[in-house]
């Protein structure tokens, strides 16, 4: 008989979960989710997981809730935060990009290289005959 918060997980999920324990590109905090869940899943109580993992209880239950909440990948992702809205379009990201990425001699300084304040003049002087004010 299962605990009341304990999880049950497929095969395929464990194997899922344990991929993302031992991938080197993963941040540490989804190593951290998949551990959580996986332990969860054999039993182990969430505070004995706090003590193990060296973590929160907070952060604990939370993964576990959105688990319950909304299933595995759900309770892999971090929650969107709440914050200041973009000021800056990702079209004109990419034209800050793409400027600098050129050389600064191609429009017309004497550097090669941009420095920040340089590129910060480039865009503040030339963002709006790019379209983006």
């Amino acid at each position: 008989m299962s605990q009341p918060d304990q999880i049950d997980l497929t095969a395929e999920e464990k194997s899922y979960l344990q991929a993302l324990i031992d991938a080197k590109k993963v941040p540490p905090r989804v190593s951290d989710r998949a551990k959580i869940l996986l332990l969860r899943s054999d039993g182990v109580s969430p505070s004995e997981i706090c003590r193990r993992l060296h973590m929160m209880p907070r952060s604990v239950q939370l993964c576990l809730d959105k688990f319950k909440a909304d299933g595995l990948m759900r309770a892999l992702q971090d929650d969107q935060r709440s914050g200041h809205p973009k000021e800056i379009s990702e079209e004109a990201i990419q034209w800050i990009i793409q400027t600098a990425k050129k050389s600064p001699q191609t429009l017309g300084y004497e550097q090669d290289l941009w420095s920040i304040a340089l590129l910060h003049q480039y865009v503040q002087q030339h963002a709006k005959e790019a379209g983006f004010p």
